[in-house]
């Protein structure tokens, strides 16, 4: 018998019972027994529905939970290779414009820490990083990858710049990169007229 069965026999019995109290004159055994066996079944009911939409609820708040960490995990991986992507296509794109534009510089992929490229011509060497949208962990990176870069190419890099592919700078992101010495650029021109302003410096500083 279903428990909604159960109460409606439990209440079935009370109310001949109560019937029977009543004809009998025992009203306080009536209002007794209305309490302790009519609503007994009724107050079970009520408490193991209870019982059952707190089980639910918790067991949809850890469905929740674990379709968050999912998702969270699943955006990681999406920025990720959103990220890796930028860097291919930007790296391809500063080879080729160099090439064009400025042949006296060559880019060179980097797979190391401290950056995505090194550009090297003129007696200079710059370290860009690439990244969709820069951040402030962005500029922390390149400065503490200068010395594993000058570790592993015999050559400390003359210039720090962080590539932005989106073209959008963040004010934080610019004012920390200005603390640090590094440049945040969005054009490969801009950047050439930095590498050209280190290599006349150079030039000058050996004559």
């Amino acid at each position: 018998m279903t428990k909604v069965g159960e109460v409606e026999a439990a209440l079935k019995r009370a109310g001949d019972l109560l019937n029977e109290l009543i004809r009998q004159g025992d009203y306080g055994g009536a209002v007794s027994l209305l309490f302790k066996e009519a609503f007994k079944p009724l107050f079970r009911l009520v408490a193991d529905n209870a019982k059952s939409i707190s089980d639910l609820r918790a067991s949809l708040e850890a469905e929740r939970e674990i379709r968050a960490r999912e998702d969270a995990r699943l955006s990681g991986a999406i920025g990720e290779l959103r990220g890796r992507l930028a860097e291919l296509t930007v790296r391809a794109f500063l080879r080729d414009w160099f090439r064009r534009h400025a042949p006296e510089y060559e880019v060179i992929y980097w797979d190391g820490m401290g950056a995505d490229i090194l550009i090297e011509g003129r007696g200079v060497l710059a370290a860009i990083d690439i990244a969709i949208t820069p951040k402030e962990e962005d500029v922390e990176q390149l400065k503490v990858g200068a010395g594993a870069i000058a570790e592993k190419w015999g050559k400390r890099p003359d210039l720090l710049a962080v590539y932005s592919q989106s073209g959008v700078i963040p004010p934080k992101v610019v004012e920390l990169a200005e603390k640090k010495g590094i440049f945040v650029l969005r054009s490969p021109r801009r950047l050439k007229e930095l590498l050209d302003g280190l290599a006349e410096r150079t030039r000058t500083s050996l004559t």
